[in-house]
């Protein structure tokens, strides 16, 4: 069989052939997620149409509700988007979002490889692996915008374009640090390639002032609360030894498409000394990449930022649905494809069904996965047909029904992310203590209310829910 540019001279459709079927099962999965319970919307992305929704009505947050962390930048898409088409917004933004990654990714490696090969990258970073397919749905308003930010980054400091382009490499940084710090997993390497070109002084100076000009939000919020980011950020997990050993564990085998999000279990036998040598095999691919291209493939590098920057991160130890490793995907994909650029494409084909097998596995695995109670909507509609207005729930269920009803003021028993609504609830007469019986901590709640004194006024069953209704706790 012939190899290298041979065989792709005589097999020019292979690569094309095989990125149109993997950008296929890239949505065929997603379709699959989208019709699954884990296709669900659950209360976190309730909380970002939620802030949509508040930004219509003139009341902007720079952070998502109850953090200093996690900017606002993609409210001023995501607003505009719920006035028109309501909760459907909720699911096109971030389609459309992952639709620009692999975009950015395409413009990114074509600049050292061939338009197909760029392609195929495009195309892998769209598919897989499972943990990047379910968090491209999800309306979470800050991490995929971190990424595009840090991806636009790398795009925009191409040595071929840089000119006349520094503030606006810098508003984009700026952007991307107000929405999230992890932008630098992906911004550090393309600052490297920025650094190589030796910008002049003017060049620093307008990089520099858009930088500033972008993270102004941030930057206005941690003056006036001396510093509020870095002291009430996320709290921190597990040492720095734990953190590293989660990453080899759990976290980068998930980012090979080798365990699943959430439960974390291993999707094929052998998983563990298959996480190793896959994580050796893309060490090689970044060195061999970095040596062939240079700063033109500095988004390889990512990976190499990332482990110790997430070592030293407060969640470093969290990894969950994997959310903090879908920085790494597009590097992943572009290793892949640029260390075998001279590989046949039957090699390039094999790998690609590999990669998007597992993807398919794994999205498999997690679709019933429940984020969510059942049947939250009617809950939140016949709550308000039966005239009430202050609620106190779950977490999980608090601000869905807030989503679903917009009348009603909800307060959770958890993780209050409005302060402003819980006051209101507590100087309510009467509040719906709402209880969803299917989850045990939820339900444990019910034995309290119901010997509450004074005792409640009204209780009622509604399938494997029930409402409590009594004065809040602690009024007079």
């Amino acid at each position: 069989m012939a190899t290298g540019s041979a065989a792709h001279q005589r097999f020019p459709r292979v690569i094309i052939v095989v990125t149109a079927a993997v950008a296929l099962v890239g949505l065929f999965t997603r379709w699959r997620l989208a019709t699954g319970a884990i296709g669900r919307l659950n209360a976190d992305e309730a909380v970002s149409g939620l802030m949509a929704r508040a930004l219509l009505d003139g009341d902007w947050s720079t952070f998502y509700w109850g953090q200093h962390y996690g900017g606002t930048a993609e409210l001023l898409v995501l607003a505009p988007l719920v006035g028109v088409i309501g909760t459907s917004a909720l699911w096109v933004l971030p389609f459309l979002e992952s639709l620009l990654v692999a975009m950015l990714v395409f413009r990114i490696a074509r600049r050292f490889l061939a338009s197909d090969r760029a392609a195929l990258a495009a195309a892998l970073t769209w598919s897989a692996p499972a943990l990047w397919v379910w968090f491209s749905m999800r309306p979470m308003l800050f991490y995929q915008p971190a990424l595009i930010a840090g991806l636009a980054i790398i795009d925009l400091a191409h040595p071929a374009r840089t000119s006349h382009r520094w503030m606006l490499i810098g508003l984009v940084a700026g952007v991307g640090w107000w929405t999230s710090p992890q932008v630098l997993f992906i911004a550090l390497p393309a600052c490297a390639a920025l650094i190589s070109i030796r910008p002049s002084r003017q060049e620093w100076t307008r990089l520099i002032a858009g930088g500033v000009i972008g993270a102004a939000p941030w930057l206005l919020v941690n003056l006036t609360t001396r510093r509020g980011s870095f002291r009430a950020g996320p709290p921190a997990t597990g040492s720095i030894f734990e953190r590293l050993q989660r990453q080899v564990e759990i976290g980068w085998p998930m980012s090979f498409g080798l365990r699943t999000p959430f439960h974390e279990s291993w999707i094929i036998a052998g998983g563990p000394l298959l996480g190793l040598a896959v994580g050796g095999a893309l060490a090689a691919s970044i060195v061999v990449t970095v040596r062939r291209f240079g700063w033109n493939a500095a988004i390889v590098l990512t990976p190499v930022v990332f482990v110790p920057l997430q070592m030293l991160a407060p969640t470093g130890s969290y990894v969950g649905s994997g959310r903090y490793y879908v920085f790494v995907i597009p590097a992943i994909a572009v290793a892949i494809v640029a260390a075998l650029d001279r590989a046949s494409p039957f090699i390039l084909a094999a790998i690609a069904s590999v990669v998007v097998a597992l993807s398919v596995a794994g999205t498999e695995e997690i679709r019933d996965w429940r984020m969510e109670p059942t049947g939250v909507e009617s809950v939140a509609h016949r709550l308000t047909d039966e005239g009430h207005r202050a609620v106190i729930a779950d977490y999980w269920s608090a601000y869905l029904l807030a989503w679903y009803e917009p009348d009603l003021v909800v307060m959770p028993t958890y993780t209050d992310r409005q302060p402003l609504w819980s006051a209101e609830v507590m100087g309510a007469t009467t509040v719906a203590n709402v209880v969803w019986t299917g989850d045990p901590n939820d339900a444990a709640r019910l034995g309290d209310l119901l010997a509450a004194d004074p005792p409640p006024s009204a209780v009622e069953q509604w399938g494997d829910w029930t409402i409590v209704v009594s004065a809040p706790a602690g009024s007079p």
